[in-house]
């Protein structure tokens, strides 16, 4: 199931959206969601850190969708923002962290996230039951780090894998296609005129040379494109 939220615009969009990432302390049972990189997800950190509950994220672990592979202290790191916003300031435990660890072996690196996967996200029907993936689209279609030339990654029975930047030849390591779509529920951040289009032509064409087209999910969940008004000309 699909659905659209607009927003006047993007900082009102990640206000909203992180308000509604903690839990309620009556849950005691963990919660797992996989976070994105980029400029809109570095906003939703921002917002994060207004959140005025110091157990709001107590039962909450995040993971990432993908990497780039460069060290956890390089600026490209997706995960770099993350734990300077709210792991460094105690927002966050550093316990109820699982990044992608960097390794100079890029296929390492994706044995040992995996291994991080596996040791604490429950697992149904061969992969991570994630409660929650928040997803970025980028101006060429691809989301995470599935690529229009890596459709195959959705087909793929691997967890994790590496790709590269169609166009830098920069390595990645990816969560593939049926670990995201074996999620409870996905949330796919959509800011600017450009990806407002690419959003159009998946939901009005479907348009299967996109990634983010793929992503359909386990019965019964639903994912949920948030996108601002200023790049829209849907209807709320």
């Amino acid at each position: 199931m699909r659905q659209i939220q607009i927003y006047e615009n993007a900082d009102i969009l990640c206000a909203e959206l992180a308000e509604a990432l903690p839990i309620p302390a009556s849950i005691s049972e963990p919660i797992h969601i996989a976070l994105s990189g980029g400029s809109t997800p570095t906003l939703l950190f921002e917002k994060m850190t207004a959140v005025d509950d110091p157990d709001a994220f107590k039962n909450t672990h995040f993971y990432w969708v993908d990497e780039r592979h460069v060290p956890e202290d390089d600026p490209e790191s997706n995960y770099a923002v993350f734990r300077r916003l709210l792991v460094d300031t105690g927002i966050v435990s550093a316990e109820n962290v699982h990044p992608i660890k960097y390794h100079p072996d890029i296929h390492q690196m994706t044995v040992n996230y995996e291994q991080e996967l596996r040791k604490h996200v429950p697992f149904e029907d061969g992969y991570p039951l994630f409660d929650e993936i928040v997803l970025g689209v980028g101006e060429d279609g691809h989301t995470a780090s599935i690529f229009p030339d890596r459709l195959d990654l959705f087909e793929t029975t691997d967890i994790v894998a590496t790709t590269r930047h169609p166009v830098t030849g920069q390595g990645r390591v990816t969560l593939t296609g049926n670990t995201i779509n074996n999620a409870y529920g996905v949330t796919v951040l959509c800011t600017g005129e450009k990806k407002r289009r690419i959003l159009d032509e998946v939901l009005r064409e479907n348009k299967p040379e996109y990634p983010i087209s793929h992503v359909k999910l386990r019965p019964f969940a639903s994912v949920i494109f948030k996108l601002d008004l200023a790049a829209s000309h849907y209807s709320a």
